[in-house]
């Protein structure tokens, strides 16, 4: 399996580390083309691989892996040449849809279009995935092996679930980041270190994060055994009810949805 990564901004890199680190593909079977000299030359001083700053040739590579900016795809699609009918496309831009993709690509069928998040840098994103009908199960397979290697690859039954999962996961490690720089805020207010807020809040997070992982229909009733009546939590959770946390937290992956939308339909 050969892989080309069109593309060397972070989440190219990511996906390059990731693949090089678990395996995947043999020596001198991944190369990344990077158009910007001084990103490409430190690449090209910290990973195991070729690194290009033109096309070139393509045709040796059956998985060309497109990861630059929605912004910078139409130039990138015209320097390259006509690909081959069994060659997948694999996109990791946000909103571009695979119809657009399709076009740019002078009518290229085979065409997998993911979101990613931003925890794929450190090998533990979560990068969800719709396919154009064309892509055969065995050439699924191995996209999703490339995937993969950056975390965990959840298959998506259309392309219409993209701007849901964009709101959800794609935006959803800001939402967290978020969360514990305020609960970061509060802990220092109410009398803690930074250093130690930080610590019991990440570990807190981790925690809770594996307890849902193993039960994950029972986060009602999780809640429950720690929601004393009239204690702690229940003090806690009454003010976030009446502050309307839930709503605004579900209107604010709404707004992001919608907004993906409108993206695409700009692209």
């Amino acid at each position: 399996m050969r892989v080309l990564i069109l593309g060397g901004g972070s989440i190219g890199e990511a996906f390059a580390r990731a693949i090089l680190g678990t395996g995947l593909v043999k020596e001198g079977s991944l190369e990344i083309v990077e158009v910007q000299g001084g990103r490409a030359g430190k690449l090209r001083g910290e990973l195991k691989c070729a690194v290009r700053e033109s096309v070139g040739e393509i045709a040796s590579f059956r998985y060309l892996l497109i990861a630059v900016k929605p912004q910078d795809f139409a130039a990138l699609a015209a320097s390259l040449p006509k690909l081959s009918a069994d060659q997948i496309v694999i996109s990791v831009m946000a909103g571009v849809p695979i119809k657009r993709i399709e076009e740019a690509l002078q009518g290229h069928k085979k065409i997998i279009r993911c979101m990613p998040n931003l925890p794929v840098v450190i090998g533990q994103g979560t990068i969800a995935f719709a396919t154009s009908s064309a892509v055969g199960s065995d050439e699924l397979r191995d996209a999703e092996r490339i995937l993969a290697s950056g975390g965990r690859a959840v298959a998506l039954e259309s392309e219409s679930q993209i701007d849901a999962v964009t709101a959800l996961s794609g935006s959803g490690p800001a939402y967290l980041f978020y969360a514990v720089e305020k609960l970061l805020e509060v802990g220092v207010e109410l009398g803690l270190t930074e250093e130690q807020a930080r610590s019991l809040i990440l570990n807190t997070i981790k925690g809770a994060a594996a307890m849902v992982e193993k039960e994950p229909h029972s986060l009602k009733t999780m809640r429950a055994a720690v929601t004393s009546k009239g204690g702690t939590t229940a003090a806690a959770i009454e003010q976030f009810e009446r502050g309307g946390l839930g709503e605004t937290l579900k209107e604010g992956v709404r707004s992001a949805c919608l907004r993906a939308k409108e993206l695409a339909r700009q692209s």
